[in-house]
């Protein structure tokens, strides 16, 4: 036995790494682990290779990707382990041409390890910044036609609890959010009505 590790030619060991790398790196694609986040998202099945990016934001735990597709909105939340990316869950909106849009968004887990994320496109010049309110937790962000503020929790908020204003340059209200259960008949989680 000692005699055949001496013996063996340091070929045949690199050989063997690269057999045992690329097993491994087949078992961890299979597996949804990949090196980027965008790749692991694409391979969710959720969005094809022609979708849009349209944000991304980070938490303490997790990072979350925006996209258009076709004729959906999509939210696909990645958790890193070590070096590589697998996306653990997919959210999917349908497209609207209203003044005010949520882009994407979730909601899940709790005051320790959650995410709350809220992604809006503006299609109207009049809004000149947004509130949104999450269990007493407020961002404002500044927006501008067809772009998408983020506003981004560390914790998982019911949607009971959270609720958007936009406002004008002149601080007057011009749209306030409905929550999913005034809104059921579109299936939107949060829907912006004009006040």
């Amino acid at each position: 036995m000692k005699g055949l590790i001496c013996n063996a030619s340091p070929k045949k060991y690199f050989g063997l790494a690269c057999a045992l790398f690329l097993i491994g790196t087949i078992v961890l694609s299979y597996m949804g682990y990949h090196l980027s986040a965008k790749r692991a998202a694409v391979n969710t099945g959720f969005i094809n290779e022609n979708a849009i990016v349209l944000g991304e934001t980070n938490t303490k735990y997790y990072h979350i990707l925006f996209y258009e597709n076709a004729d959906t909105y999509e939210t696909i939340v990645l958790e890193r382990k070590l070096f590589l990316w697998k996306a653990i869950v997919g959210f999917s909106g349908h497209k609207d041409s209203a003044p005010l849009v949520i882009s994407g968004g979730c909601s899940f887990g709790d005051s320790n390890k959650g995410v709350t994320t809220i992604s809006v496109l503006c299609n109207d010049d009049k809004v000149a910044y947004i509130n949104i309110d999450a269990d007493g937790k407020k961002i404002r962000k500044d927006v501008s036609v067809n772009k998408n503020p983020i506003f981004t929790w560390d914790c998982g908020i019911g949607r009971d609890n959270i609720f958007g204003e936009a406002y004008d340059k002149n601080d007057v209200l011009l749209y306030r959010t409905s929550t999913f259960e005034q809104d059921n008949r579109n299936k939107r989680w949060i829907t912006w009505i004009r006040d």
